[in-house]
């Protein structure tokens, strides 16, 4: 099914400083406070296009269209 909400994802890593870590620099170079600082911009720029919500108030309203 095609709708209008996106789900955005991210692992829980990603927000953690991986500089230490023995990864490739393609996946260190975003993380920790890049990648917060990164989110944060994203978040505050699609604020001013849509509004957010919880996945329990997706699942309601499509619960109520159901019906």
């Amino acid at each position: 099914m095609v709708d209008s909400y996106p789900d955005i994802y991210f692992h829980p890593w990603e927000f953690t400083d991986l500089s230490n870590f023995q990864l490739p620099w393609c996946i260190k170079r975003l993380s920790g406070s890049a990648m917060l600082e990164r989110f944060e911009k994203y978040v505050v720029c699609l604020r001013k296009f849509v509004r957010f919500g919880k996945m329990a108030e997706f699942d309601l309203l499509h619960r109520q269209r159901r019906h």
